[in-house]
């Protein structure tokens, strides 16, 4: 999602109808993105390290997000 929002902003570069972080869709796929990296990472270095915090940290975020 990063991605394709970081690619969305370099190919829009000239239009300017948007100027507005709260209107602009790819802002929201870039943040969307990295709030999406940072809950996988949680993960995966709490399940590699055994970390109860960064796993119950994950589990309430999925939780909240999906609740």
């Amino acid at each position: 999602m990063m991605g394709i929002g970081f690619w969305a902003v370099t190919q829009k570069a000239s239009y300017k109808t948007f100027s507005s972080i709260s209107t602009d869709p790819a802002a929201v796929l870039i943040a969307v993105g990295i709030f999406i990296f940072i809950i996988s990472f949680f993960g995966t270095v709490g399940a590699l390290r055994e970390n109860i915090c960064m796993l119950q940290t994950v589990s309430i975020t999925i939780l909240v997000t999906t609740g």
